[in-house]
């Protein structure tokens, strides 16, 4: 079965969106990060030697380094497009959604939660003042 995507019946995105991290469904409040318009948000791991600076840095928000070794450098990118908000995979382990692997492009709405590899879930929530 396919993910859920976008209907034409939808309801339109809320004005501002941000990024939530949550670890067994608990949201890691440090990670939130707002979407801006022209901006991409880079989510992965930080890594000095190879120039990886993530705008969500998920480095040690993982239950274990097993689980954060699963988790790429650079793991997804998110930006607006139009009143679309994308999700780009680009890791070499996919996201998936409701336990089904999303295709490197996905159109993603509030509601639903992407599961990163390694256990973190990435979560749409309504944005307050954090940039």
């Amino acid at each position: 079965a396919a993910p859920p995507e976008l209907s034409e019946h939808s309801q339109p995105l809320p004005d501002s969106l941000a990024v939530e991290v949550l670890r067994s469904d608990v949201p890691i409040e440090r990670l939130r990060r707002r979407i801006e318009p022209g901006r991409t948000l880079l989510v992965g791991r930080y890594s000095l030697s190879r120039g990886v600076l993530p705008d969500i840095d998920l480095k040690g928000a993982f239950v274990d380094a097993g689980q954060e070794d699963l988790c790429s450098h650079r793991q997804v990118k998110v930006y607006l497009d139009g009143d679309a908000v994308i999700a780009l995979t680009v890791g070499r382990n996919p996201l998936t959604l409701g336990g089904q692997v999303l295709p490197g492009e996905h159109r993603w709405v509030p509601g639903q939660d992407l599961e990163v590899p390694g256990g973190l879930v990435l979560r749409l929530v309504p944005a307050e003042d954090e940039s």
